[in-house]
């Protein structure tokens, strides 16, 4: 066999766009139709359909007159018999899949309802298998010429797997999948900048960052209950004030304190908890700021906000912003 033969075999294919399209394009359908929202539609579809279903004698009369048709409830079980399910993703792109280095897994894996996974809640999971081949994809990406349906995908593989991280990832023992993501996130974490995704990029660089500090499990403890997120943007600790009673404006609160509690504990978080209390303070030094007319003329509400403030500060005194 030539130099120039092995060294083309060895090369791993790239997924072309037409590829990418249509995989994306089944994700998308697959997490459209076992969402919860779609779930809850057809549920009260269902309930309605119910209710205005024909009588047993009314149905018996068409059925004589060679007027049977399915029923309403029959219809829109037919209509969930047509859910797109894991196999058929899998049937249809497992090239693609292998050619990105990744994997997919329902968000029913051991089958609530059924074994043919038609009734399952949630999105799709995913998973790398060679972190590698899914840097590499990245790497033949050209930034000026990428299309909408590669940058979506890129986009959505990452938000999946810090999804993962975020649930179900083990900490405290050897996770394959945790270690997987690390061998090469720092190629990831530049590519994705490359590509524009900096929401993406920066969350896995704090990945990488808290877990050299050993403290990743707690971090994604604090994550889970919106550490880190924008100040000012969106619906956070920094905001809570514009959609909240002065008593539940309060009790949101205490989802801060137990990542503060919880940071506190860990043995190697220190750093961490001073990153908490550092985000903390400023978002309720917005808070206190907030010009929104409704914050300005509640004045349980400010009151409600110089509460948390104060408890905050316990916090900072307590421990001197070090543990």
């Amino acid at each position: 066999m030539s130099e120039k033969f092995e060294n083309k075999e060895n090369q791993s294919e790239k997924a072309t766009r037409q590829e990418v399209e249509a995989l994306l394009s089944d994700l998308e359908q697959y997490d459209h139709d076992h969402s919860q929202g779609v779930w809850l539609g057809r549920g009260m579809a269902g309930l309605l359909m119910g209710l205005i279903e024909k009588s047993e004698d009314e149905r018996e009369e068409d059925e004589e007159h060679g007027e049977k048709e399915p029923s309403g409830l029959e219809h829109l079980q037919e209509e969930i018999s047509k859910n797109l399910k894991l196999q058929d993703v899998l049937n249809r792109h497992q090239g693609t899949l292998e050619k990105l280095g990744i994997d997919l897994e329902s968000p029913n894996p051991h089958g609530d309802y059924d074994e043919h996974e038609t009734y399952a809640v949630g999105e799709m999971k995913i998973d790398f298998t060679n972190q590698e081949k899914f840097v590499d994809y990245l790497k033949s990406l050209d930034e000026k010429s990428l299309s909408a349906s590669e940058l979506k995908l890129v986009k959505m593989v990452l938000e999946k797997v810090l999804n993962r991280v975020r649930q179900e990832y083990s900490f405290e023992s050897a996770d394959d999948r945790l270690l997987e993501l690390f061998s090469g996130i720092k190629d990831i974490v530049v590519e994705a900048r490359r590509l524009g995704l900096e929401e993406q990029a920066n969350e896995l660089e704090r990945c990488i960052y808290y877990n050299k500090q050993k403290s990743l499990l707690e971090y994604i403890h604090a994550r889970n209950r919106g550490f880190a997120e924008p100040i000012g943007e969106g619906f956070n600790w920094s905001t809570w004030q514009r959609d909240s009673s002065p008593e539940r404006y309060v009790e949101r609160w205490e989802d801060v304190f137990d990542a503060l509690d919880n940071a506190k504990v860990g043995k190697k978080s220190a750093q961490l908890y001073n990153d908490i209390l550092t985000y903390a303070i400023a978002s309720v030094e917005f808070a206190e700021n907030d010009p929104t007319e409704y914050v300005v003329k509640d004045k349980d509400l400010r009151d409600a906000i110089e509460k948390v403030k104060k408890k905050l500060s316990k916090y900072e005194s307590n421990v001197g912003r070090a543990i």
